[in-house]
């Protein structure tokens, strides 16, 4: 057997493309690095007499050729992505997400690129400002949840605490039933960002587990089967085929039923967001729960 010179050969994109594994990770990385590249005006890289015809070639040529002015232009960037972060259009978390796409970039290609200085000016992640919901605002949802989708979607985000991200990746392989001796329903375990660096598990509870249960019945009523392991969790509702409902759609239908029952008025004149996040206000609510128990989660 002889390798064909594609086979050899590769680009610099290839390779970030290659280093990624899991696939919603690599689409994700892929859009937030593009649109890094895309802010780099073209007459830098024709002043160092690089073709940039293709971006991220040239951006590994140009950090491989004058690391000072790599380091320039993401500090730039920073500076940038600072401002967002002063007028709150986006988080420090934020921030640092949107770095990782260029820190894969170098990993991918060998670049031995020092982060130290970058580091340090990325603001950091303060303490959230956002609330909670309470108890009888969770119960207020329920109530309003008249879709199986939503009962799973409130109750497993309330007990689990991962962020709405994680519905982009989520798969019924992800998720284990536990059991008492009796066979009654204990709770369960649902693995987060499958195949990704950050992949980690969390426990949910009974409630959670019993719409899950019952939506498992819903969905070979509907698709006359049960699901497979490789079929997404939970999916859209109009569909003929089972097709995934990602972090969008359950950010669409829990902003439907929060107006439904209240709890998303408009925003008052100045006010730039509401104080308990849609979806994450979810994820507070558990961690509300753990820091009185002495355990915490990170935001």
């Amino acid at each position: 057997m002889k390798l064909d010179i594609t086979d050899v050969e590769t680009s610099s994109h290839q390779n970030f493309l290659d280093y990624i594994r899991n696939d919603k990770t690599r689409i994700k990385y892929s859009s937030d690095l593009q649109k890094f590249l895309d802010l780099i005006p073209d007459k830098i890289f024709q002043d160092k007499k690089i073709d940039c015809t293709d971006k991220t070639e040239a951006f590994v040529t140009l950090v491989r050729t004058d690391v000072k002015l790599g380091k320039s232009i993401i500090n730039a960037y920073v500076r940038e992505l600072k401002k967002k972060v002063d007028d709150e259009s986006i988080s420090p978390s934020r921030v640092l997400n949107l770095i990782k796409p260029i820190k894969a970039l170098f990993a991918a290609n060998d670049i031995d690129f020092s982060w130290k200085m970058i580091s340090k000016s990325i603001p950091k992640p303060g303490k959230s400002k956002d609330k909670a919901y309470s108890r009888e605002q969770l119960q207020m949802l329920m109530a309003n949840a008249t879709n199986l989708v939503d009962k799973v979607m409130i109750t497993l985000c309330s007990s689990a605490g991962f962020r709405v991200e994680a519905w982009d990746y989520f798969t019924w392989e992800d998720v284990i039933f536990f059991y008492n001796d009796d066979n009654s329903l204990k709770g369960g375990a649902v693995r987060v960002y499958h195949g990704d660096d950050e992949e980690y598990w969390t426990h949910f509870t009974p409630e959670a587990g019993k719409y899950l249960l019952l939506y498992k019945e819903s969905w070979k009523s509907r698709f006359m089967r049960y699901p497979k392991d490789s079929d997404p969790l939970v999916v859209s509702v109009r569909m003929l085929q089972p097709s995934r409902l990602g972090k969008r759609g359950m950010e669409s239908r829990m902003n439907e039923i929060a107006k439904k029952c209240g709890l998303r008025p408009p925003l008052e004149t100045g006010q730039k967001r509401h104080k308990v996040m849609l979806d994450h206000g979810l994820r507070k609510y558990l961690k509300f729960l753990l820091m009185i128990h002495g355990q915490t989660i990170s935001d």
